[in-house]
């Protein structure tokens, strides 16, 4: 995008529409109690080592532009931004309530990226008026607690999820200012049952009190919390938290997540079997779980049980037969020529 230089012409002036208002941007400020923005935010906290600090409206929008493109995993903000300003406006208006009674300020309940947008397109193109107001739906007088629990619905569909502790961060802060006498009520309200809820509520306590503190040394990983699903299946699963419980707990548990030791794309109920094969639980330790999952199917398949052998290579027979019945050396000695093959497969299986 090219870079204006002309000055920006502010207009405090409120539009009525016919699908709501078009609102002055300046006077909308971004959501303080947005669990996404909060946590970047945190981070900032930890980097610069002060508590409680103060963020301008400037940090709110470059910390959507960083969020936006870590959800995504590439630079999607600037695609965003471009894809709305071909189109000349946002056709669903964000979700505003007056901060106070004159409303003479608002804040952003849903929406917060498009206002980010909004203010970056004034900014790179501030002759196009049309930058310069949003629209907007305005929420008069709603309840605190409707307005949380909506924003959690909002979560809940929107297409571009929060980041995955974002929710029970932000059902917890519900909870505490509300009473646990509302997890019912609020369960019912998502469309989740309450043990579901109760299992993301029990997992957030754990990554808040073992996994953030180590950001303090790695402050950058705070942003990508990618494997908050890590610490639900500690809860949900027994036979991973038995196994984490007798290798040092929760504290230990953090400590490997932070330290990148469980990769994307490994299922963490294999961890019980890592920590119960010693090379596998050697080679974890030394590398990351990944490097031990080869090591736990040798294990299985040495000590597999005989009937399952014999089950096993049944099943490659036919296998190998299925696939080179037509081979033109198919009938040249063909119980070698499986026998060839499986052996094959078996030595590739316990490299």
């Amino acid at each position: 995008m090219r870079k204006a230089k002309s000055k920006i012409k502010k207009d405090y002036k409120i539009e009525k529409t016919d699908n709501g208002f078009l609102v002055p941007i300046d006077l909308i400020d971004f959501d303080e109690n947005n669990p996404r923005i909060n946590q970047y935010l945190l981070a900032s906290e930890l980097r610069s080592g002060t508590k409680g600090l103060q963020f301008s409206k400037e940090q709110h929008i470059q910390a959507l532009v960083d969020i936006t493109s870590a959800d995504s995993g590439s630079k999607d903000f600037e695609p965003f931004a471009e894809s709305i300003r071909k189109a000349g406006k946002i056709y669903n208006p964000i979700g505003i309530i007056p901060k106070d009674k004159k409303q003479s300020s608002f804040r952003c309940l849903r929406g917060n990226t498009r206002l980010a947008v909004y203010h970056h397109l004034r900014e790179e193109y501030p002759e196009e008026s049309h930058w310069h107001k949003i629209p907007c739906l305005i929420e008069y007088q709603p309840d605190e607690l409707e307005i949380v629990v909506q924003r959690l619905i909002d979560h809940v569909n929107r297409t571009r999820d929060w980041n995955p502790s974002c929710f029970p961060e932000a059902a917890t802060d519900l909870l505490k200012k509300y009473g646990y006498e509302k997890l019912k009520e609020i369960s019912e309200s998502l469309g989740y049952n309450e043990k579901y809820l109760k299992t993301q509520l029990e997992a957030f306590k754990l990554y808040q009190k073992h996994e953030v503190p180590l950001y303090k040394k790695n402050v950058d990983g705070l942003a990508r919390q990618s494997q908050f699903s890590i610490w639900v299946t500690y809860i949900d699963n027994s036979k991973v938290r038995k196994a984490v419980d007798t290798n040092g707990g929760p504290k230990k548990l953090a400590e490997w997540i932070v330290n990148g030791k469980f990769p994307k794309r490994l299922d963490i109920r294999l961890l019980p079997k890592i920590l119960e094969v010693p090379e596998a639980k050697r080679e974890f330790l030394r590398n990351d779980a990944s490097s031990a999952e080869p090591l736990v199917k040798q294990d299985e398949f040495l000590n597999m049980p005989f009937y399952q052998f014999a089950d096993l290579f049944r099943t490659r027979c036919h296998d190998w037969i299925k696939e080179n019945y037509k081979s033109k050396t198919f009938f040249t000695n063909p119980a070698t020529n499986i026998l060839k093959a499986i052996s094959k497969e078996l030595k590739e299986s316990l490299k």
